[in-house]
């Protein structure tokens, strides 16, 4: 599991050390709880945490997997995301009226 590596090679910081870091895990799914093992285990160290990256894999439309990171994830419409599922899901384009009705209901929910 990839938090595990990440765990493993925390251990292995020397706890003198004073030295910032960086996080990039690659995760196939949310990982509710992946901010909170990170901290917990750097409790203890000298070194000071900049941000923790996520890389995820998506299927673009094409068919082709490629991988983002969670704040490129974060940008995607949630159109795009129920366009990209419904063809996963059914091997077709969503239809225009199942389109119109989720723009539809996402406006109406937007802030």
């Amino acid at each position: 599991e990839p938090i595990d590596k990440v765990l493993q090679a925390i251990d292995h910081i020397d706890p003198s050390s004073k030295n910032y870091i960086e996080v990039l895990v690659s995760v196939d799914g949310p990982e509710p709880s992946l901010n909170y093992k990170i901290e917990q285990a750097l409790e203890n160290k000298q070194v000071r945490l900049t941000r923790i990256l996520r890389k995820s894999t998506i299927i673009s439309g094409s068919g082709e997997q490629r991988i983002i990171n969670y704040d490129e994830f974060k940008k995607i419409s949630p159109i795009e995301m129920a366009k990209e599922a419904f063809l996963k899901k059914y091997g077709s384009e969503m239809p225009t009226d199942i389109e119109s009705l989720l723009k539809e209901a996402i406006e109406q929910t937007e802030i």
